[in-house]
């Protein structure tokens, strides 16, 4: 879970956690630097789905047990809906705030800028962190990482366009009426 950095004291932690008070205490006492990534909210739902089948059923936002193996995909997408997407508008909604109340200092990224050209994504982050790397350092870097286990994903985008009903795509959008005051269209709303 934790790797440490090779120059320094440095650990880089993958973790799916919001913005709550002990995580921000935490981010302060241990100066981390967080990288929220986000994106397109419908096609995560799909992303789940394949991660159920990738990976696991026990996931970090919700638990299912094994029955959900017999549910047919449209069900399984609806349990996903139900019980992991409240999850991830609390998740966007509590790190939306803490920018705006200057709570912690964060470096958003997204899962489409980081889909179309790694290098600069791993530049703004390294800018981010106050690490200088040359171009050819950061090229070098991303072409080892792709034959590397990343754990990464389809990261088709559009999927949960063309895949979720339109019932499916209203019960996510539904979920933006107790947050009138947050802008999802990075979430692709």
């Amino acid at each position: 879970m934790l790797t440490l950095h090779p120059d320094t004291d440095i650990f880089t932690p993958h973790q799916h956690t919001r913005a709550s008070h002990p995580t921000l205490g935490i981010i302060r006492q241990f100066r981390i630097m967080p990288i929220v990534l986000i994106r397109d909210l419908f096609d995560t739902v799909i992303s789940l789905r394949d991660h159920l089948y990738r990976e696991h059923h026990i996931m970090p936002w919700a638990y299912f047990d094994e029955t959900v193996y017999t549910l047919s995909p449209e069900e399984q997408i609806d349990a996903l809906i139900d019980l992991v997407i409240p999850w991830y508008f609390n998740f966007y909604t509590s790190w939306y705030y803490a920018e705006k109340q200057g709570l912690c200092r964060f470096l958003w990224m997204t899962y489409l800028d980081l889909k179309e050209d790694h290098e600069a994504c791993v530049r703004r982050v390294l800018d981010f962190a106050g690490v200088e790397r040359t171009d050819d350092q950061i090229v070098a870097a991303v072409q080892d990482s792709r034959g590397a286990d990343t754990r990464r994903n389809v990261g088709t985008q559009g999927r949960g366009h063309t895949q979720l009903t339109e019932e499916q795509r209203e019960r996510i959008l539904r979920f933006t009426r107790y947050y009138p005051k947050v802008d999802f269209r990075p979430l692709g709303f």
